[in-house]
């Protein structure tokens, strides 16, 4: 019996290093009650969501007792919707640190006024997980399509924006294959700047204080916007022949203060 206990003890102390361990990577504490395990089940199933997310979700499904019923009355086809329009949402801390930065740097382009609780953020919540080939959210590029500075040797920096406040930036001028597709976002950019574990988690596109929800792909060689293009593409009117700067204000929750040049 008392070799039984002690191996259970260690099963028990090894579970808990391997918990803490997670939660310093994810950067939420990982709970094992019965209400949280099944919260994260259900969500585990939700295209896009990656694993921070879900703890994060989970995390305040729990703690929100209105929430997790509204998502527990939900058929699932509808709770991926909800979630993200969850995420889209919650995003006061997002605003307040995104203005602070805005402001240190004095960006030149930017204009903004202070945050507050009736800002418009990531356009509309038309967030349908439905595939529609006739939009670019379900789209997944050849690897034959070109698009500007995809390549490793053919990446080079917009050296004057750089000049200005040391925020890398990339430019893609829109051809028709982004207008009924999607966007790219250069492979090389995003190696040479920003770490690839964050390919698992959405970004952020901020058009003079609107903020969008951006669900990115990608295969070996390519990055492409996954959800979000569409709403995004409509409501700044884009078109063929419009020059879009992607400036990468935040690394680590990538974020892009996003202004175009219209022919």
């Amino acid at each position: 019996m008392d070799d039984v206990l002690s191996l259970m003890g260690q099963i028990n102390s090894d579970t808990t290093d391997r918990l803490t361990e997670i939660s310093k990577r994810i950067g939420y504490a990982f709970d094992l009650s019965n209400k949280r395990a099944e919260v994260f089940e259900q969500l585990k199933g939700i295209l896009g969501l990656s694993l921070k997310l879900q703890f994060y979700v989970c995390k305040k499904l729990v703690k929100e007792s209105e929430l997790l019923d509204l998502f527990r009355g939900l058929p699932e086809t509808a709770r991926a919707a909800f979630v993200f329009d969850l995420l889209e949402t919650d995003n006061i801390e997002f605003h307040q640190n995104l203005w602070l930065f805005m402001e240190r740097i004095s960006l030149s382009t930017v204009v903004l006024s202070p945050p507050g609780e009736g800002d418009d953020v990531y356009g509309d919540a038309d967030h349908s997980d439905a595939p529609d080939v006739e939009t670019s959210d379900d789209y997944v590029p050849s690897d034959t399509e070109v698009v500007d500075s995809s390549d490793e040797d053919e990446y080079a920096p917009d050296q004057g924006v750089l000049a200005d406040d040391g925020c890398p930036t990339f430019s893609v001028t829109l051809d028709s294959s982004n207008i009924s597709r999607t966007l790219e976002i250069p492979m090389a950019f995003w190696r040479h700047h920003i770490r690839m574990i964050s390919l698992q988690d959405p970004v952020y596109f901020n058009v003079n204080g609107d903020y969008w929800f951006i669900v990115l792909d990608h295969s070996d060689t390519k990055i492409w916007v996954k959800r979000g293009w569409r709403r995004f593409k409509a409501a700044n009117h884009l078109v063929v022949g419009v020059r879009c700067h992607f400036k990468l204000i935040d690394r680590n929750d990538v974020q892009f203060y996003v202004w175009f040049d219209r022919p």
